[in-house]
């Protein structure tokens, strides 16, 4: 990390890219966007039909099946996911241990 945080130089897109063309060329060329996949598998209560899984994350009308990660959102939370995840997750973890 040296090299790149003190005395390295620039890291991307680097010191040959100079012109504004070269600048958009490069932008068009690696500009990706940084997908959250998340609402496809809704949690909700049972008898709502476009639930998925329950709030205990299992999957409705299937035994010993469960889905914790951020396709059960209902909504996307603002932000990054993930901490969000890290909650439902040992929510979820803890409701299993409680159950042995």
């Amino acid at each position: 990390m040296k090299g790149v945080l003190v005395g390295g130089g620039e890291y991307f897109p680097g010191a040959a890219v100079q012109t504004d063309a070269q600048i958009l060329n490069t932008i068009r060329e690696t500009v990706m966007t940084v997908w959250h996949a998340a609402c496809t598998c809704r949690m909700g209560k049972r008898d709502d039909p476009m639930a998925v899984v329950d709030s205990d994350a299992k999957v409705i009308g299937v035994q010993g099946l469960r889905v914790v990660d951020a396709s059960s959102f209902a909504l996307l939370p603002p932000g990054h996911p993930q901490s969000t995840v890290y909650v439902l997750a040992e929510k979820i973890a803890a409701e299993i241990l409680e159950a042995l």
